[in-house]
């Protein structure tokens, strides 16, 4: 481009930048998803009629199954800063309800330009009308308006069931590990509704959960029918504790859909990704938040929950193997330095006991309940017996 044609373009006006941005935006758009668009997606869900428009940021909807719950101000910040630098290199993609325009993939692109133009829907954080506020600021130096983003190119598609657009987030973003986690949960809720083995499957084994002492371990999760599933699954080769019928058909639809949105099987899924809904509310804060891997939270929970909160910022910036070493010398010092004094830990092995009653140990191997059972049972003789001696040592003072 010559210097001549770079001044008139600097010269143009607000309204023809937006015609120029929108040209970009839909030039990129349909040499990223002309006939070679989203093979990945295509292999998996088909190829579905789509055409690409500009449409009003406020006229868009997020979508009530995003996998994604966290959205960084910061990164948001670096993204509408490309925005304005450079345009909308990849549309975002939509489709059309009767709520408006529904959100498939490109949240974060939309949240950018919601913030550039101020659009700001209610209930969203304080931090984006200050985000606002201070790009208003710098698009006025740069003379030109923030209007010019009140409209963004989105591919829009044809109607696509909830299981396709929460699979379609999973390949298409980058979450964390809880997030995806209850995407992954979500997809096999979506992939199962309306199957008849499911339904009979949940039902008797919420009937056998009723029945069995520790058996609501998954009582009252959102997720309950499914978790009961995937246990099933998981714990399927003890034929002596199954208490539910389980259909070989059913259990290779599951496999088959881990498989194919998340790469995993029941077993990756159950022992690796399910633990991280059971965090405690600061370890869980920190992985939503990506400040802290899961690998370096699995290695803070081999330590009794006062000395992690102590020593938890000392992790923030540790490896998992770093961790590792961290937790053998904390434990080892607590070890030496710890000295309870008469009493001190009753109310610590009273939770305990009542935890390992709230076990459904029904599914377990034979041995590892029988080892439960017994536990539970000396435990109980001696809180019968430390109450007792309270109770003397009551009458005594």
């Amino acid at each position: 481009m010559s210097r001549k044609q770079k001044s008139q373009g600097a010269a143009a006006p607000a309204s023809s930048a937006k015609q120029q941005l929108l040209r970009q935006a839909e030039a990129v758009a349909m040499s990223s998803f002309g006939d070679s668009a989203g093979r990945g997606l295509d292999a998996v869900f088909g190829r579905r009629s789509s055409s690409l428009i500009s449409i009003p940021v406020a006229d868009i909807v997020p979508n009530p199954v995003q996998p994604r719950r966290e959205f960084n101000l910061e990164e948001l910040e670096r993204l509408a800063q490309s925005i304005i630098a450079e345009g909308l290199l990849q549309p975002i993609i939509v489709r059309e309800t009767a709520r408006g325009y529904e959100l498939i993939a490109g949240e974060r692109r939309w949240r950018a330009y919601c913030a550039l133009c101020g659009q700001i829907p209610d209930g969203w954080p304080p931090g984006f009308r200050r985000l606002h506020e201070s790009f208003a600021r710098l698009l006025e130096q740069l003379g030109r308006s923030p209007q010019e983003f009140s409209r963004i190119a989105a591919i829009v598609r044809s109607a696509s069931s909830p299981s396709q657009v929460v699979a379609e987030n999973l390949i298409r973003t980058d979450l964390n590990l809880y997030e995806h986690t209850e995407a992954v949960l979500l997809h096999l809720r979506q992939a199962l509704r309306g199957d008849k083995q499911f339904q009979e499957f949940a039902a008797a084994a919420r009937q056998a959960a009723l029945q069995h002492r520790g058996g609501q371990s998954f009582a009252g999760d959102p997720f309950e029918d499914e978790l009961r599933l995937l246990d099933a699954i998981f714990r399927a080769g003890d034929q002596s504790n199954r208490k539910v019928t389980l259909p070989e058909s059913l259990v290779l639809k599951v496999s088959n859909e881990l498989r194919r949105v998340a790469g995993l099987t029941v077993k990756s899924f159950v022992v690796k990704r399910l633990p991280v809904r059971r965090l405690e509310p600061e370890l869980l804060d920190l992985v939503r938040s990506g400040r802290m891997d899961f690998s370096v939270v699995r290695e803070i929970r081999r330590l009794p929950q006062p000395v992690w909160k102590e020593h938890l910022n000392e992790f923030l910036s540790l490896t998992s193997r770093e961790a590792a070493v961290k937790v053998r010398q904390l434990l080892k010092s607590s070890r030496q330095a710890k000295v309870h004094k008469p009493g001190e830990r009753w109310p610590e092995l009273k939770a305990l006991y009542e935890k390992a009653n709230r076990l459904d140990a029904g599914s377990w191997p034979p041995k590892l309940a029988e080892r439960l059972n017994r536990i539970n049972q000396e435990a109980a003789r001696l809180l019968v017996e430390l109450q007792e001696l309270e109770n003397a040592t009551e009458q005594v003072r």
